[in-house]
């Protein structure tokens, strides 16, 4: 009986083709998508899980008041945290502090600047799953000047030879020992490494101040608490200990600390002080949400084009019944076509999944692994896929068409119209299709000129042309006048700035009042350090007072600037000549003048208040102004000009502009996501549609030739056929722009500054589906409209 079911299931798909071959694209196309999510959802969801102890390592966020009274998260903490908690809490089974530097190394001729060099305690090798591949993980790092290679950084300095006890030269300066090589984190981890480095070695050339003083945040400190440990009670007892034992003013700033888990750092962590950006839940959810959503649009075309099918099956059904098959029997047949049909599609779904995760990486600028073999999770999601979709689509033909009496059916009374089959279950089929596609196209439309909005929206500043150099190494931060003395003399460098902060920055923070004000009133202020130079080359206007003066001895230390949300803020009337006192440095200083408000951070957040200060031994960061029309050979000249001054560290440089536009590198992503979906919801509901037009027009042919013979006209056949998809596709407009206006608006409000969600939006995107789908049904009912009505009625 099976192979008897395969046979005809074959035959009809070879008889039909085009009804297959539009089922197995869409729902090919559909599977995919799914396939896709799967993979993408599994590893976003799975970072820091491959850690053995992974739901019992939390780290530790320390939270404090704003400026404007929002409460700030950092991830980053002071050094002397740990050892506090480690000692005073019996919950904590150790505490490990990681703190990352840029540092320049060297092994004889080869000489890199590393970005993932870090500095750590000696028990992170019992906190974190590291493979030792050589050394010893309980002595590795326990002496000063020690430090871990990858396996990659490894090879990098050393080629084949064995790394351990061999030696590095860090900054010039200090000699460190090889002591062991590790494999590198895989890539669903929140942060990655080449370089594990004694912490103790610090010591030699920091100051005690970046041990001591809890205002120094540059560790992160990451808890491995015991088994079935209360967290919530731990973090109550956290508090306490640092209340007790910390600084008194932490508690007068309302700062307390707070235990997040390891394994929800990646997608819920969105702190000012990330090791490395994570991904926002939301953008997960949405993709599964929108992938789901085009796995139904392509059952519910299966089903539509099943029903529609209906009336050249009904012989068949007939037949069957009254030959002794039962009704299980039949629907066993058709839900048997059904898997069929879905066997088919998952395999083509799975070669196109395969051959999209490339493209989607590098469009995407995500890490999706295609191992479909390796995970048993994917298989069995996959070949849940399988079943779920074949009984989904399945099931409704099937049962429909099973239920047709033999007797009416012989006799011609069944059409394609039995049981509603063209009343409101396929017309509310094709209206859910087409309000989730319009939905997409709407949700694209908004989110992309939201897009434009922030990237063209005034920043406060001229970031056009500006190139931001970094004084990576300490030479050239002690010798920054002969360094802008020497950039200045290229004649495509019109200005040159020095400040303390690479734009985009969340900058630091101390505690202010105006002078006269109650200690009560304390806040915390963004501060900045700026020369004199730095606000005429951003082109940030001077609105009261004047700027910065070489020429002012009293200047440097004793005058500060304030951006207009400062003055407002603190209800400043005729702010120049008044005094501000800073708690944390414990000094007092003058307001000398008042800058127009700009942006430091991207568009989701509002403008703070900002103080700026002339302190050059803060500036780590050189503004060019480059005005050039060959901008490569500026940077070769500066390039040039920098490793003359400082052989053997890179010149490392950014655009200003570029440097802004990345912030919203996740929102473009999830921009082209909506996109990509929007395109094939269109093209998979353009699937049904085509089908079902044609099979409608195939059976109205009679009907057709009989109009054209009493005087109908072309436009009036397409009238007749094409109006129902099309009223359809208005009332589906209607039922989206709720929706729309709703998800949209939720997001909108990420951004401080932000676009109103307007009639054109949803106007816009009813025409492009209109558009659409009456291109889709008129390629059919043209043909139709167009035949001899003489050869229409003779094959009758």
């Amino acid at each position: 009986m099976l192979g008897n079911y395969l046979k005809i299931a074959f035959r009809n798909l070879l008889k039909k083709k085009s009804y297959s071959l539009i089922n197995i694209l869409g729902l090919s196309i559909g599977i995919a998508c799914c396939v896709l999510i799967l993979l993408f959802v599994k590893q976003e969801t799975s970072y820091d899980t491959f850690h053995e102890n992974a739901e019992r390592i939390y780290r530790v966020h320390r939270i404090h008041s704003g400026s404007s009274g929002e409460r700030i998260t950092q991830a980053a903490s002071n050094y002397a945290l740990a050892s506090m908690l480690e000692e005073n809490l019996s919950q904590v089974q150790r505490a490990v502090r990681l703190a990352r530097l840029n540092e320049k190394v060297g092994h004889d001729d080869v000489v890199f600047q590393e970005t993932q060099f870090f500095y750590t305690d000696p028990d992170i090798f019992k906190l974190f799953d590291l493979e030792m591949l050589a050394g010893d993980p309980e002595t590795a790092l326990a002496e000063p000047l020690s430090v871990v290679l990858t396996k990659r950084t490894a090879v990098k300095y050393f080629g084949t030879q064995n790394p351990l006890g061999k030696t590095l030269e860090i900054d010039d300066e200090h000699m460190f020992t090889v002591t062991g090589v590790v494999s590198e984190f895989p890539v669903n981890s929140h942060f990655h490494f080449d370089f594990l480095a004694s912490l103790e070695s610090t010591r030699r050339w920091m100051p005690d101040v970046m041990y001591e003083h809890w205002g120094n945040l540059w560790v992160w400190t990451y808890v491995l608490t015991n088994h079935g440990s209360d967290i919530e009670g731990l973090e109550t007892g956290m508090n306490q200990v640092i209340a007790s034992s910390g600084p008194p003013e932490l508690a007068q700033f309302g700062v307390d600390f707070h235990l997040f888990p390891l394994e929800q750092i990646h997608l819920h962590s969105n702190t000012t002080t990330e090791i490395e950006p994570g991904t926002s839940a939301v953008f997960v959810y949405v993709f599964a949400a929108v992938a789901i959503m085009i796995l139904i649009i392509a059952c519910f075309n299966f089903i539509n084009m099943a029903t529609a099918r209906s009336a050249w099956r009904a012989k068949e059904v007939g037949m069957r019944k009254t030959l002794g098959a039962h009704r299980g029997n039949l629907i066993l047949q058709f839900i048997g076509e059904s898997m069929l049909i879905t066997a088919i599609s998952l395999g083509i779904a799975l070669l196109l999944a395969e051959m999209a995760v490339p493209y989607l990486n590098q469009y995407l600028d995500t890490r999706i692994n295609s191992g479909f073999i390796n995970s048993p999770e994917l298989i069995l999601s996959i070949l849940g896929i399988l079943l779920v979709v074949g009984l989904l689509a399945g099931s409704y033909p099937a049962f429909v068409l099973s239920s047709f009496e033999p007797i009416k059916v012989l006799k011609g009374q069944v059409s394609a119209k039995s049981g509603g089959l063209d009343g409101s279950v396929r017309k509310g089929l094709v209206l859910f299709q087409f309000t989730i596609s319009i939905v997409l196209i709407t949700g694209t439309l908004i989110l992309f000129e939201q897009l434009q909005y922030v990237k063209n929206r005034d920043l406060g500043f001229d970031e056009q042309q500006v190139v931001v150099v970094n004084l990576n190494n300490a030479d050239s931060r002690q010798k920054i006048d002969l360094v802008k003395q020497r950039f200045i003399q290229d004649p495509d460098v019109s200005a040159i700035g020095a400040a303390s902060d690479r734009l985009p920055a969340s900058l630091n923070s101390w505690r202010a009042r105006p002078q006269g004000t109650s200690p009560d009133a304390e806040e915390l202020l963004k501060v900045m350090a700026v020369d004199a130079d730095f606000f005429e080359l951003m082109d940030i206007p001077i609105m009261e007072g004047r700027n910065f003066s070489k020429d002012r001895g009293t200047d440097f230390g004793e005058a500060v600037i304030l951006n207009e949300a400062a003055v407002h803020h603190y209800g400043l009337e005729d702010p120049v000549g008044k005094q501000i006192y800073f708690e944390t440095i414990d000094a007092t200083k003058q307001i000398v003048g008042v800058v127009r408000n700009f942006h430091h951070r991207s568009l989701h957040q509002e403008i703070v208040p900002i103080s700026f200060h002339l302190y050059p031994s803060w500036y780590s960061t050189l503004y060019l102004k480059v005005n050039s029309a060959d901008i490569s050979a500026s940077i070769a000249d500066l390039r040039g000009e920098w490793e003359s001054l400082f052989p053997g560290w890179p010149f490392q440089y950014q655009f200003l502009d570029q440097a802004f536009e990345e912030q919203y590198r996740s929102d473009e992503n999830l921009g082209k996501l909506i996109g990509i979906f929007s395109f094939l919801a269109i093209f998979i509901g353009c699937l049904g549609l085509f089908g079902l037009a044609s099979f409608t027009t195939e059976r109205r042919f009679k009907e057709i030739g009989v109009r054209k013979v009493l005087g109908a006209t072309v436009p009036d056949i397409l009238s007749l056929i094409s109006k129902d998809y099309l009223v359809m596709v208005l009332v589906s407009l209607g039922l989206s722009i709720p929706v729309s206006y709703w998800v949209m608006g939720q997001w909108l409000n990420n951004f401080t500054y932000r676009i109103s969600i307007g009639p054109a939006f949803f106007l816009l995107a009813g025409a492009i589906a209109l558009v659409i789908a009456a291109v889709t049904v008129s390629s059919q009912t043209i043909k139709a409209a167009t035949m001899n009505p003489v050869d229409t009625l003779r094959s009758e």
